[in-house]
């Protein structure tokens, strides 16, 4: 079973309406409790990553449920849920501080501060401000050995090789008749 999210944006009427562009998420949700073979099988994911929306404007979202050729499910309820995450550190004075996040070739860091950290009931609260484009951000180069950055040329030569091995059998082979009494 596979199941579309589409977040679609409201807007407010106007002489031409513009309607944001459709953005569009899928999985699959899976529940199977049986047994096969006297082995009993529990397996469940029931949850589908939401794609990135702006979570302060209202909108309306779409579930389409595609079931195959299996018997229609009885939706009783859907819920768009978000976990709250605490971000918790040592401030130093009052000042600004910057949360940069999305770098997927990083592995996450490990900090004594996780095993120290005591949480206080006067800590200062802060709420993060709108998510702005870093303009100061520089793509990673691309490390990937040259075979993987230029796949077509590897093919090419391996077909250029075969071409060239095969004209040399062939001339061996002619040679080899023409050289028979």
């Amino acid at each position: 079973m596979s199941i579309q999210v589409d977040p679609i944006q409201k807007v407010q009427a106007t002489d031409s309406v513009q309607y944001p562009q459709t953005v569009t998420a899928s999985g699959s949700l899976l529940r199977v409790h049986s047994v096969q073979n006297g082995h009993r099988i529990d397996e469940e994911r029931l949850t589908i990553d939401a794609p990135r929306a702006e979570f302060e404007t209202p909108a309306k979202w779409t579930i389409t449920i595609d079931n195959g050729d299996d018997a229609p499910l009885k939706v009783e309820s859907v819920r768009l849920q978000m976990l709250e995450r605490d971000l918790c550190l040592d401030a130093a004075g009052s000042g600004d501080y910057k949360l940069y996040y999305g770098d997927g070739a990083l592995a996450a860091p490990r900090y004594d501060y996780a095993t120290l950290f005591a949480p206080q009931a006067d800590a200062a609260k802060a709420a993060l401000g709108s998510e702005q484009a870093n303009a100061a951000f520089e793509a990673r180069p691309d490390e990937r050995p040259f075979t993987e950055k230029h796949p077509a040329l590897l093919w090419a030569a391996l077909v250029l090789v075969i071409a060239l091995l095969g004209a040399i059998a062939l001339g061996s082979v002619k040679r080899t008749v023409q050289n028979q009494p």
